[in-house]
């Protein structure tokens, strides 16, 4: 009896070890499932080579399109400016020479006062003064013109001579005046928003 009941005990305990056997193929085999699952989900969040290289070239063109798109830019503005400019230099005396427009028509109004005359002989004491009084208004226009342009005639006459303002012609003596005096001018000369235009021509004491 005690025989029997070993070899009847042998069977269950090498199957102890069978645990190994099928389950272990089951459980091996979810782990494995597993794993392929765990790798699958991993590829599926990379991109290929050529996505990458297309996504790439996408922002190439983007970049490439904005670069075109500021050259164009630059150029019109370029462009525009050059066109101003040169208006602005077309026209820069527009405004001034309307303004000139105006001491044209009294020198034609003062000249109007001769007409008629046939010569130097006919002309009446009365056309002479209206001349005079044209002429003179001529050039109280003109200098208010130049006033408003920013031109300022420079005073000279028995001022201290100034080379940066006055332009020597002659030096002469003059008794009871200093010496460096303008005591006559010659041709008046004039500045331009302070910047000297053209000098006074005058004659200095010695």
């Amino acid at each position: 009896m005690s025989d029997i009941n070993d070899e009847a005990a042998e069977p269950r305990n090498e199957s102890a070890p069978g645990a190994s056997g099928p389950a272990a193929a089951s459980s091996s085999g979810m782990e494995g499932t597993e794993e392929e699952g765990g790798v699958a989900v991993a590829d599926a969040g990379e991109t290929s080579p050529e996505e990458q290289v297309q996504a790439l070239t996408g922002k190439v063109e983007e970049w490439r399109a904005a670069y075109l798109r500021a050259m164009a830019d630059m150029d019109n503005l370029r462009k525009r400016t050059t066109r101003e400019v040169e208006s602005a230099r077309k026209y820069a005396l527009e405004v001034f020479a309307k303004d000139l427009l105006l001491v044209a028509d009294n020198l034609d109004r003062a000249l109007g006062a001769l007409d008629g005359a046939q010569g130097v002989e006919e002309i009446s004491a009365s056309s002479v003064k209206g001349l005079m009084e044209g002429v003179t208004l001529v050039r109280s226009e003109l200098l208010r013109i130049f006033n408003k342009h920013g031109v300022t005639r420079i005073e000279a006459l028995n001022q201290p001579f100034d080379p940066n303002q006055h332009q020597a012609m002659v030096q002469v003596a003059r008794e009871g005046v200093d010496a460096g005096v303008v005591v006559q001018e010659f041709q008046a000369g004039y500045l331009l928003n302070q910047r000297l235009l053209r000098p006074s021509l005058v004659a200095v004491t010695q």
